[in-house]
């Protein structure tokens, strides 16, 4: 008989757009700017008042005006010297880039400097609204998948063994949906439109509003691609050939790749929308080529070939690629650099180096606690990720430590009933079950499942906590609530991943065991 334990292990992949600017050299400079918040086609940006703003290597702070503008006197600083922001404080909101604190910026007396900020209530609202209508879509994309397969098996062109193999695979495409969409919808909804020209909002538009058809048609009338790119890479060209030219030449380049490079993501979340996953991966990889410098680009190309087509050793050159870059563009003790740290010690994981994953880990989290605190939730996912190794070396006791002091912090931070807590409970659970302490894992798999389900959780995630919870019901002698929680569980995985798949298979053989035995 066999049980399925559920272990979290997450981390953070944020989004940044690196600038430099150059100028004069001076002693000292004065940093003007203005802060003001996000564009979104419901509501235009407006300027913030009252921001509390903190430069590192500084103890004074300085408070963003009526008008929304600030001016940062600094010292020994010449223009074109690196400017790190590391606190943008006002209540309700955060910096619309995920990296904005900690990112390298150049100072310049000449060029003032925007702080873009979101409400984080809104930001919420407007991911969750742009993920309900993807979600349609996929929902209306499976369905006539599946309706094509069972007319096919019915009209004898499928056989039976062929027919589950598609179906198998459609539904692992499903699957790797949930977390694709959580991403692509926190980057949209982070995207201030008054950087985007009247054709980009309209695409921008349609993928938001769940209208794939119609992005991937306004994205087609900007021209072919390769022509495109062939034109960007013509102008690189005469850059070098064009000193005199370089500083508008250089603007308008950055410009057109980021152009570019928006397209490709933006034909990236057509084709996940699809479930054409190797079409996403070609997408991603094209704009990680497009710039190798790009930090962000580099780790979410290799974060996806990693995680979706499971190709490790393509994946590796993307994240070491992203991992040198940070090292250079960034300080060591940066978000970025905290990121890449970590995800090449995912690969080095997943490649059997558990070894250099803990020093890269452990890297990530000496970072994370310097900059963000050790009391963060950076942190806590961070001790998730070294936990993970710990529990693959059958070092419980040093896992439960870790996995104890991720509660802690996530208890700190969020509510008691959040599924981050629920989660690292969950973790605590598997722990003790894989020790066989099933009474001491009995509680913590109980809170688990009832929060997940008093918040809404995916069904998959609730079915596979209520399923853990059956096993330890069963190991414990309870075989009535074992039988309970593996019929649900099975219900709940037919929901959302349908008869056929393996998890939900396994939860009705469980069940069957069980009632065989009464």
């Amino acid at each position: 008989m066999r049980f399925i334990i559920f272990d979290i292990m997450k981390r953070i992949f944020p989004v940044i757009i690196f600038l430099f600017c150059h100028s004069l050299v001076a002693t000292a400079i004065t940093q003007q700017g203005i802060v003001r918040s996000i564009s979104r086609p419901e509501h235009s940006g407006e300027t913030l008042s009252g921001a509390i703003i903190r430069v590192r290597g500084s103890h004074n702070a300085v408070e963003s005006q009526p008008d929304g503008s600030f001016s940062l006197l600094l010292q020994n600083r010449q223009n074109g010297d690196a400017l790190v922001f590391s606190s943008v404080i006002l209540s309700g909101f955060e910096p619309a880039e995920k990296e904005f604190l900690g990112r390298q910026f150049a100072c310049s007396d000449k060029v003032p400097m925007e702080i873009i900020l979101v409400n984080t209530a809104q930001l919420q609202r407007e991911k969750e609204a742009i993920a309900a209508k993807a979600r349609e879509n996929i929902e209306i994309y499976y369905e006539q998948q599946l309706a094509r397969l069972d007319k096919a098996l019915a009209e004898g062109a499928l056989r039976n063994e062929e027919y589950q193999k598609q179906l198998d695979a459609l539904e692992q495409k499903y699957e790797r949906f949930e977390p694709l969409l959580q991403a692509m919808s926190d980057q949209y909804a982070r995207t201030d439109i008054s950087r985007l020209d009247s054709l980009s909002q309209a695409i921008n538009a349609a993928i938001e509003a769940g209208n794939p058809d119609e992005a991937e048609r306004l994205i087609k009338q900007k021209g072919d691609l390769d022509e495109r790119e062939r034109l960007l890479r013509q102008e690189e060209q005469q850059l070098r050939q064009a000193q005199a030219m370089l500083d508008q030449a250089a603007a308008n380049t950055r410009a057109r790749r980021q152009e570019l490079g928006d397209d490709y993501y933006r034909l990236y979340s057509i084709a996940i929308t699809r479930l054409a996953f190797d079409s996403a991966a070609y997408y991603l990889c094209r704009r990680a080529e497009l710039d190798t410098t790009n930090v962000d680009w580099q780790l979410q190309a290799g974060k996806f070939i990693r995680d979706v087509t499971n190709d490790s050793d393509k994946a590796a050159e993307y994240l070491t690629r992203a991992m040198r870059q940070a090292e250079v563009q960034y300080t060591h003790y940066s978000g970025q650099t905290a990121t890449a740290y970590n995800e090449v010690g995912v690969i080095c994981r997943l490649k059997g180096d558990f070894t250099k994953a803990k020093e890269l880990y452990e890297q990530s989290l000496q970072i994370r606690e310097k900059i963000k605190g050790k009391e963060t939730p950076e942190v806590a996912e961070s001790l998730n990720n070294i936990a993970e190794l710990m529990r693959a070396e059958k070092d419980y006791a040093g896992a439960l430590k870790l996995h104890q002091r991720a509660l802690k912090i996530r208890t700190a931070a969020f509510t008691e009933q959040s599924k981050e807590v629920a989660e690292s409970k969950n973790n605590i659970g598997g722990i003790y079950y894989s020790q066989g302490k099933y009474k001491q894992a009995l509680p913590y798999f109980e809170q688990a499942a009832t929060t997940f389900e008093q918040v809404g959780a995916a069904p998959r995630r609730l079915a596979t906590a209520i399923n853990n919870l059956g096993g330890t019901y069963y190991q414990l002698g309870d075989r009535q609530k074992a039988a309970q929680c593996f019929d649900k569980a099975y219900e709940l995985y037919k929901t959302a991943l349908g008869e056929n798949h393996p998890l939900t298979r396994n939860a009705k053989a469980n069940k069957d065991y069980i009632l065989g035995e009464q």
